[in-house]
């Protein structure tokens, strides 16, 4: 891999991540079940 796709991928991964924090986050002021919240952010994290 050249050092321009690993830094996009970086990129993405990150984005992804925060992504996530935001649906989770959303998640837990409208439903309150952090458990389900946590297996929906691992689940993301296999994807």
């Amino acid at each position: 891999m050249e050092k321009s796709q690993k830094r996009l991928a970086a990129i993405v991964l990150c984005i992804m991540g925060i992504v996530g924090t935001l649906y989770a986050v959303r998640d837990a002021g409208t439903a309150g079940r952090p458990q389900q919240i946590e297996t929906e952010i691992t689940a993301m994290e296999t994807e």
